[in-house]
């Protein structure tokens, strides 16, 4: 497990979502992609900072 902050990224356009998720990716973090506010919510969500 890391302990790296998580980058979570909603968004309902699917090739939005995937350029967003490029951003944190290029810097170094983990980044996850939802396609919708409930999406992000039904997720367990890790124990770090997010």
């Amino acid at each position: 497990m890391s302990d790296a902050p998580l980058v979570h990224v909603v968004d309902d356009d699917d090739s939005l979502r995937t350029a967003l998720l490029r951003l944190p990716g290029c810097a170094g973090y983990e980044a996850r992609g939802y396609a919708s506010a409930g999406d992000f919510l039904l997720q367990p969500l890790p124990d770090r900072p997010g």
